[in-house]
């Protein structure tokens, strides 16, 4: 099918030039010049707006007679997600920690080559570097559980404590002891919204915006980030968050569909691949809990997928509110229910304006 509306094509193409991953298997965009499709993630160069067409499924593009790009390979792009995902349980569900890229590629029943190109499609980094995420994001549940240094060096898969100082200080931002004690020694920026909804909070370190809740008044959202980073330099912002602001403003006033946002995010690797696919739920369309928890490749973990999106702490980009109940009834939103509502019908009623 032919994406048709004037907004819609705008905002894809928003997309399409900043190469947002994200935006990988919704639409696919095709150059009638040279009769080739692409993802929006390809990295070759970008035609011409007025050269290009869109569509919504690789098999649309094809019946339009266009061939499949060689660098992005569209036409992989589904079969490619299911192995992803698969990929991605057996590293979740292994009982002892993957150690290695040949360890994973073994247990998949793959060549390290292939689980390198279909890593780097889906989360454009390498395995390691996954396996190492995966290491941290494990180490830091033991250590926000009280667990000792220790026991959770071991626990999460590191083979020594110098290995674990390396690794963490380019992965997590700070070494696990500065994590443990609060984020010590780590500078976090914030600024205050005012938005139909109520006010909220933007918060961010070097690496992207660790925060963005709703709330009722100042001193309670800025109570909640101490309380998450007790220990670290907590500042008003002095320009730094404008930019990231203003599309905040622009998504209430002028309904403002893609995000050009980076996320630092604390979480499990169950937790940003619930994320990451709430990212994929276009604007004004909802999605269940169970279709979430099939989506990731883990059909019987609706709860859990509930979980994930009530521990989000990162509102609107990651579009938790998107997410209802299979009989499509509204609940659990961790800013209220009547936010969740409000924020759907917006969506709901932004998208029916321009069909």
């Amino acid at each position: 099918m032919t994406i048709h509306t004037s907004e819609d094509q705008g905002q894809i193409w928003t997309a399409i030039v900043a190469r947002n991953r994200d935006w990988d298997g919704r639409v696919f965009f095709a150059v009638r010049t040279t009769g080739i499709y692409c993802l929006p993630s390809c990295p070759s160069r970008r035609p011409k707006y007025s050269s290009v067409e869109f569509f919504s499924s690789a098999d649309d593009a094809e019946r339009a007679g266009y061939r499949p790009c060689k660098r992005c390979r569209p036409e992989q792009w589904g079969r490619d997600a299911a192995e992803f995902r698969r990929l991605m349980e057996i590293l979740l569900d292994q009982q002892e920690a993957v150690s290695s890229v040949e360890e994973w590629a073994a247990a998949a029943g793959i060549s390290p080559v292939f689980l390198l190109r279909v890593m780097k499609r889906f989360t454009g980094t390498t395995p390691k570097r996954v396996i190492m995420e995966k290491r941290n994001n494990d180490l830091k549940e033991l250590l926000k559980n009280g667990e000792t240094i220790s026991a959770s060096q071991f626990a999460a898969g590191f083979s020594s404590s110098s290995r674990l100082y390396e690794k963490a200080v380019s992965h997590l931002g700070m070494t696990p002891r500065k994590y443990q004690n609060g984020g010590a020694g780590e500078r976090i920026v914030y600024d205050f919204l005012n938005t139909p909804l109520g006010r909220m909070l933007m918060a961010a370190t070097e690496h992207g915006v660790c925060s963005l809740k709703f709330g009722e008044k100042n001193h309670e959202l800025l109570k909640e980030l101490v309380c998450e980073f007790p220990a670290a330099k907590i500042e008003q912002q002095t320009g730094e968050l404008d930019l990231w602001i203003e599309q905040l403003n622009a998504y209430f006033s002028t309904h403002q569909r893609i995000f050009e946002i980076p996320v630092d995010s604390h979480a499990t690797v169950f937790q940003l691949l619930v994320w990451q696919e709430l990212r994929k739920i276009p604007y004004g369309e909802k999605r269940s809990y169970s279709e979430i928890a099939r989506s990731i490749g883990k059909p019987k973990a609706v709860r859990a997928v509930a979980s994930a999106c009530a521990a989000n702490p990162v509102a609107i980009i990651n579009p938790c509110h998107r997410v209802v109940h299979s009989d499509g009834s509204v609940s659990g939103y961790r800013w209220g229910i009547d936010r969740k509502k409000a924020l759907l019908k917006m969506e709901c009623d932004e998208s029916k304006d321009h069909n």
